[in-house]
C-alpha cells in the first residue's frame, strides 16, 4: 500500500502532467516578472512562487503558478535560479516559452526557512538529524555574535572563547542561509559562565535564543606590525599581539617565541607569524672572513678562516683556514663572525680539501 506522502506525491505528479498538456496544447501568452528572493516554507517551488504571473486568464495563471520546478535548496544554503533556466524548465516539459514575455529580476535568490525544515523533521516517521556542515555553521555564527557582544558590552575584559551546546532546532535556525544573531543581554552565573539572551532573524521568522556558555580566555597570535622582509631578525617593533586572527596550530601565540629570530620568508601587515617560518638568525655570511677560537684544556688558540656557508647561530658550519694548508674544519656559530673550536672535535672534522 502506498503511504499517504507517497500518493499525495503521485497526485500531485499526475496533476502536473495535465497541466503541462493543457499548457503545451494551448499557448496563452503571459507576462512573467521574476521576484528578485523567495523563501521556502516547504515542499517544491512553484513558478507561481518565484515570479508573478499577468496578462493572461484565471485558468492559464494559476494552472501556471502550479508548475513544480525544483526542489527547494537545502537548509543554509542559497539556490540562484535566472530566467533562462526557468525558461528551459518549461520548455523541456514542452511549454512554448516564445509567446510569453519575461521581465523582472535576471535571477531568483532562494533559500529554505527553518519554519519549513522544523515542519518536515517533525513528521512521526522522519528522522532529525543536523548535519556536522550545519553544526559548524551555526556554531560559528553564535559564538561570533557573543564575541561582539562582550566586546562592546564588557570592554575591559580580554577576549574569550565560548563553549556551548546547541539544541537541533536552534542549530536550524542560526545556520539558515542569511541569519542574522543579535545577543540582547547576559545573565553571570560564574566568573567564567554566562547565560546569553537573544534571537535570530532568518528567512521565515524569528526565534528566540537562550544559550549557556563557557568562557574561556582566547589565545592570543603573533602578527607582523609591518611589512616584514625576508631574513628580518625580529624586534618588538616588527611584531604585535593581536585578538582578532583565528588560532591555530603552528602559530604563535607569546613574542618570546619569535624575537631575535629571524624570518624565512616574508610577512605582510597583520599576518601571523608561523614557527615554521622562524630559525636562528644568520650571523656569518658565506665567504665571509671568520675568527675561529680553538679551545683546548688550558689553553685557546685563535686563527682566520673563510666561511663556507651561510652560518646560524648556536649551529655548525665549515670554515676554511686562511693558513698555507687551506684545512676545511667544522666550528661552532658563537657570535658575529666568530667560531669556535674545541680541539678533539677539530682534529675529528679535519678533511682534507
Amino acid at each position: 500500500m502506498y503511504s499517504r506522502k507517497r500518493f499525495h506525491k503521485v497526485i500531485r505528479l499526475c496533476v502536473s502532467g495535465l497541466l503541462i498538456l493543457v499548457l503545451g496544447r494551448f499557448s496563452f501568452a503571459a507576462t512573467f516578472v521574476f521576484h528578485p528572493q523567495y523563501t521556502s516554507h516547504g515542499g517544491p517551488v512553484l513558478l507561481g512562487q518565484i515570479a508573478e504571473i499577468t496578462d493572461c486568464d484565471d485558468t492559464t495563471r494559476d494552472a501556471l503558478a502550479r508548475l513544480e520546478l525544483f526542489p527547494a535548496p537545502p537548509l543554509g544554503e542559497a539556490k540562484f535560479v535566472s530566467v533562462q533556466d526557468v525558461r528551459e524548465i518549461l520548455t523541456l516539459r514542452g511549454i512554448d516559452t516564445t509567446v510569453h514575455l519575461w521581465q523582472g529580476a535576471p535571477q531568483v535568490r532562494i533559500v529554505t526557512s527553518p519554519q519549513a525544515t522544523l515542519t518536515v523533521l517533525n513528521a512521526p516517521d522522519q528522522p532529525a538529524p543536523v548535519s556536522p556542515t550545519l553544526r559548524a555553521r551555526a556554531e560559528s555564527r553564535l559564538k561570533k555574535a557573543i564575541q561582539e557582544y562582550l566586546k562592546s558590552r564588557y570592554p575591559q575584559l580580554p577576549p574569550c572563547e565560548s563553549a556551548f551546546s546547541l539544541t537541533n532546532e536552534d542549530t536550524r535556525w542560526l545556520a539558515a542561509a542569511d541569519a542574522r544573531v543579535i545577543i540582547e543581554r547576559d545573565q553571570a552565573l560564574a566568573p567564567d559562565r554566562r547565560v546569553f539572551i537573544g534571537s535570530v532573524r532568518a528567512p521565515g521568522g524569528v526565534r528566540a535564543i537562550q544559550v549557556e556558555a563557557q568562557l574561556q580566555p582566547r589565545p592570543l597570535v603573533v602578527v607582523a606590525a609591518r611589512p616584514l622582509a625576508r631574513d628580518t631578525v625580529l624586534t618588538r617593533e616588527d611584531v604585535r599581539l593581536a585578538d582578532d586572527v583565528e588560532p591555530a596550530p603552528g602559530y604563535a601565540t607569546r613574542l618570546e617565541e619569535v624575537l631575535g629570530r629571524q624570518l624565512v620568508t616574508g610577512v605582510a601587515p597583520g599576518k601571523p607569524i608561523a614557527l615554521s617560518n622562524l630559525r636562528e638568525p644568520v650571523v656569518i655570511k658565506r665567504g665571509e672572513v671568520v675568527q675561529i677560537a680553538v679551545r683546548a684544556p688550558g689553553v685557546m688558540i685563535r686563527t682566520l678562516g673563510r666561511a663556507k656557508d651561510d652560518g646560524v647561530l648556536g649551529h655548525l658550519v665549515p670554515v676554511e683556514t686562511l693558513d698555507n694548508r687551506g684545512k676545511t674544519i667544522l666550528g661552532k656559530v658563537v657570535d658575529h663572525q666568530l667560531v669556535e673550536v674545541y680541539a678533539v672535535s677539530a682534529q675529528a672534522a679535519t678533511t682534507t680539501p
